[in-house]
């Protein structure tokens, strides 16, 4: 198969559950960027506390309330294709269903293990359903972190008016003959700080993401290559009665 087959196999896949993903997180980009030039410090150090915090969360959860409802509304028709695939699994020719009726407790046994079974695996899918949707929010927290000037402003002490970094940003106070307060030497640091650690959680989580569909990429082709052995083992004896009634 070559790749335009592929890619075109791919594109509703890609399309209806990533697409979506893809425009969430330039969203939040553009978001990062729009509070960015929003933001203003204030001199009270409860009011600095308060922006953090707000700053931090509500746009997070916010965006994950988003990203859930759509989420919702893209499996479902996967949640009820799986639906039917269990009671279809249930359904029992009509030699079985004879074979049920005259032992009722090995029914009753089999349809209590069904019944577990289906519990079990919904708890582990609802997870996986959830950690999707808080990928844009845990994107947002590191965009939030990698900005640098709300760590600075919560870290700083000011005494008058707000502080905006746009007219003396921290990077403008390494020149010599400028002479920091303590105040400042602290905003700096914080500024630093924040930045490497955002940058470092950023591409940590890219790393994860990356093992992760590596592995499921390796698992998925695995079972394809021991289910296609398993076909062949399973032609050989139909290939071998067939040479016999041959010869």
């Amino acid at each position: 198969m070559g790749m335009p087959q592929m890619l075109q196999k791919l594109s509703p896949k890609i399309n209806k559950k990533n697409g979506f993903l893809i425009l969430i997180l330039v969203g939040l980009v553009v978001a990062a960027d729009f509070v960015e030039k929003d933001f203003m410090c204030p001199c009270e150090e409860v009011l600095r506390w308060v922006f953090f915090v707000f700053y931090l969360f509500i746009p997070g959860f916010i965006t994950l309330t988003v990203t859930y409802c759509i989420m919702c509304e893209l499996y479902k028709e996967d949640f009820a294709s799986q639906k039917s695939d269990v009671e279809n699994k249930g359904q029992k020719t009509p030699e079985e269903r004879r074979e049920q009726r005259s032992s009722p407790i090995e029914e009753t046994n089999e349809e209590s293990d069904e019944a577990e079974k289906s519990d079990d695996a919904e708890g582990p899918r609802n997870c996986r359903f959830f950690l999707k949707c808080c990928i844009p929010t845990v994107v947002w927290i590191i965009l939030f972190f990698s900005d640098g000037r709300f760590v600075a402003c919560l870290c700083t002490e000011l005494m008058e008016g707000y502080a905006d970094s746009n007219p003396h940003p921290p990077w403008e106070w390494c020149h010599k003959q400028r002479n920091l307060t303590y105040a400042q030497q602290r905003a700096q640091t914080s500024h630093k700080y924040s930045k490497v650690v955002g940058f470092g959680c950023l591409f940590f989580v890219s790393i994860i993401i990356m093992i992760y569909k590596c592995r499921v990429i390796h698992k998925a082709s695995k079972q394809q290559t021991h289910k296609q052995t398993a076909v062949q083992y399973e032609d050989i004896p139909l290939q071998e009665g067939a040479r016999a009634d041959e010869s």
